[in-house]
């Protein structure tokens, strides 16, 4: 009987650290926060780290499987180059001879077309036929051009143009990779980048945002802060606004309001003394019939 106690007192006080509706509460002032989590946009709960992802009240590392990479933006797993995602693992793409890797599939190379899983070997007339060219022309006139891609391009699926490989911008003739500096990533296109949470963009490199104590991001971007309740800006930080003896915050956290039978003489609270009348809900003076309020009391 003891021993079953103590297990349900164990679980009672542990619950808390691993409940999702409690791992985002404010208390006192402050918010819950596991390890690896930072503070969410709004001030009042978490989100996970990049490469992290929320178990409700805690953050796990992301599993990434072999032959994969992490992309941090969206807290996920992707395959490399030339694997397929199947369920938690990357399969090997297939290439046939005389292809090349084209995404998850492949496409045939110049002078060949599909056939199933292989390519095989097309005529080589090159000349503009029935309004076509062949795989890896392109039409000229009345003839047909070859189109000559470097190693960090494909083809097109119909073989008349070419793209370039993740991670690489299209010229007229050939494929630029993408600086990317340093805190930054690219976009999914993979022809640009972005600047990474907490970073802002400055046209060649990515700053450092700096966030003071008792401040948050108020962008999905992190680039943009706002401080805690109960702070003010000033100076490019959060300093604690001045709460006067019985007296409260305001909704927006920057304003106080005297507690009920008080009132505001501008830096304090000074306590109402009414005789003659009384204070409503809405802590006002009502003063009885045949006496008015002159700010200090009700008189005749």
């Amino acid at each position: 009987m003891f021993k079953k106690l103590a297990i349900i007192f164990l679980l009672l006080i542990t619950l808390p650290l691993f409940n999702a509706e409690a791992a985002s509460y404010v208390k006192n002032g402050s918010v819950y926060i596991p390890d690896n989590a930072y503070l969410n946009f709004s001030g009042d709960g978490y989100l996970c780290n990049l490469g992290y992802e929320d178990k409700g009240g805690y953050c796990s590392k992301i599993k990434v499987p072999a032959n994969a990479i992490l992309i941090e933006k969206y807290n996920d797993w992707a395959c490399l180059s030339g694997y397929i995602r199947e369920g938690n693992y990357c399969k090997k793409i297939k290439v046939p001879e005389n292809a090349t890797l084209y995404g998850d599939t492949f496409i045939c190379n110049p002078g060949y077309q599909r056939s199933g899983d292989s390519c095989v070997k097309v005529s080589s007339n090159i000349y503009f036929t029935f309004g076509s060219c062949p795989y890896g022309y392109k039409k000229n006139g009345y003839t047909c051009t070859q189109i000559f891609i470097d190693s960090n391009a494909h083809f097109t699926a119909d073989g008349h143009d070419f793209s370039c490989n993740y991670g690489y911008f299209k010229t007229e003739t050939s494929c630029v990779k993408v600086n990317v500096p340093a805190n930054a990533y690219l976009t999914e296109n993979g022809t640009a980048w972005t600047c990474n949470y907490g970073y802002k963009n400055m046209g060649s490199y990515c700053l450092k945002v700096f966030l003071p104590t008792n401040a948050y991001f108020t962008n999905s971007e992190g680039t943009e802060w706002s401080c805690l309740y109960g702070y003010e800006k000033k100076n490019n930080r959060c300093e604690k606004i001045y709460l006067p003896p019985n007296a409260h915050f305001d909704s927006s956290g920057l304003y106080f309001i005297c507690n009920y039978g008080y009132k505001s003489n501008g830096t304090y609270c000074e306590k109402l003394n009414i005789t003659n009348g009384y204070i409503n809900k809405y802590n006002q003076v009502i003063c009885n019939t045949n006496y008015y309020y002159n700010g200090t009391n009700c008189v005749f």
